[in-house]
C-alpha cells in the first residue's frame, strides 16, 4: 500500500514538473512560437525588416502586440535586403514595413550613391505592392567618428526623399545618440544595442504607431 502511494505522489509531482517546464517553455519562447506560426500561415499586418539592428530586437514582447513578423537577416548589406523581400516581407502580404539598413554597406566601404540606389528600390518594391513602408533612420555607432559622418549622409539623403514622397520616417538616434555617436550605455558592443537601447526604441515605436491608428 506505501509502495501505491509513494508511486502515486512521485507520479503527481512528475506531471507537476512537466507542466511547469513546458509552460515557462511556452513563456519563455512564446514570441519565437508566433513567428514560426505566423511564417507558416503566411500573413502579417506588420513586418519587421532589415539587418542586425532589427533581428536582435523583440518587438512583440516591446510593442505588445502579435500581428507582426520579425523578417530581419543580420549581416546583410542593402543590396542583399533587397534580393530578399520576396521570401521576407512580399509573401506576408503586409501593410506596413519597418525598415532599417545600410550600416553594414557602409562598414564595407560601399559608396553612398549604391547605398541610396539599393534603398529606393526596396522601398519602391514595397510601394509597389502596396506596402507602406516606414523608415527607421540607421543607427550611428559607438566612437566612429568617420562612420557616424557616413550614416549622417545616408540619412539626411533618407529624410530629404521621405519628406519628397510622403514617407514616414523615425529618427531613432535622436532617443540613442549624442554628438558622439550611439551611447554606451545603450550598447552591447561597439554597432548592437543591448536590452535598455531596445526598450527605449520600443517604447518610442509604440507611440509612433499609436499617434498614426495602427
Amino acid at each position: 500500500m506505501r509502495n501505491h502511494s509513494l508511486f502515486f505522489r512521485l507520479s503527481v509531482l512528475l506531471n507537476v514538473v512537466f507542466i511547469l517546464l513546458v509552460a515557462g517553455g511556452l513563456i519563455v519562447f512564446r514570441d519565437r512560437w508566433i513567428y514560426r506560426l505566423i511564417e507558416w500561415k503566411g500573413s502579417a499586418r506588420i513586418v519587421f525588416f532589415g539587418d542586425s539592428m532589427t533581428a536582435q530586437g523583440k518587438w512583440m514582447e516591446l510593442l505588445g502586440r502579435t500581428d507582426l513578423q520579425n523578417s530581419a537577416v543580420p549581416s546583410l548589406t542593402t543590396y542583399h535586403l533587397e534580393r530578399h523581400l520576396p521570401y521576407s516581407v512580399l509573401r506576408y502580404g503586409p501593410e506596413m514595413c519597418f525598415f532599417m539598413g545600410g550600416i553594414n554597406d557602409i562598414n564595407m566601404g560601399v559608396c553612398q550613391d549604391r547605398i541610396r540606389t539599393n534603398y529606393l528600390r526596396i522601398l519602391g518594391k514595397l510601394r509597389q505592392e502596396g506596402i507602406r513602408p516606414v523608415v527607421q533612420l540607421t543607427l550611428y555607432q559607438v566612437g566612429d567618428p568617420e562612420g557616424n559622418a557616413r550614416v549622417d549622409s545616408l540619412n539626411h539623403f533618407l529624410v530629404n526623399y521621405c519628406r519628397q514622397e510622403g514617407i514616414d520616417y523615425i529618427d531613432v538616434n535622436r532617443w540613442l545618440c549624442d554628438s558622439t555617436g550611439l551611447k554606451p550605455e545603450y550598447a552591447r558592443d561597439e554597432t548592437h544595442l543591448n536590452t535598455r537601447g531596445y526598450e527605449i526604441w520600443g517604447k518610442e515605436l509604440k507611440k509612433f504607431m499609436e499617434l498614426k491608428g495602427i
